[in-house]
């Protein structure tokens, strides 16, 4: 039988549902409580891209939370990846020199 609590943090941890990223730095930051939950540690709690968005919404989310990285979350809220703002700037600068080459005929 599962425990039951009240703690969110707790439910947020046993409920596999995204929590937030932990930056690098953050995790090895010498004034960190080594003893508490990582959750503490966690920034953009609330911010994430879901598959079926357009590149327009994911660009305009990286803007609007001056964000490296944003998860990917499923629609029951389940982590199924992670983008960083690198990569869809560049994917989105390729598939625009892409198209229009393809627009001019150069190959």
């Amino acid at each position: 039988m599962e425990e039951q609590t009240d703690d969110p943090q707790q439910h947020e941890r046993k409920s596999g549902k995204y929590a937030g990223i932990v930056p690098t730095p953050e995790a090895y930051a010498s004034e960190i409580d080594t003893t508490g939950p990582v959750l503490e540690l966690a920034t953009l709690k609330d911010s994430v891209v879901e598959p079926r968005w357009h590149i327009g919404q994911v660009m305009r989310a990286f803007d609007d939370r001056e964000a490296d990285d944003l998860a990917v979350v499923d629609s029951t809220g389940k982590p199924i990846g992670l983008l960083t703002e690198k990569y869809v700037r560049r994917r989105y600068a390729e598939e625009l020199e892409r198209s229009q080459r393809d627009l001019f005929g150069e190959h």
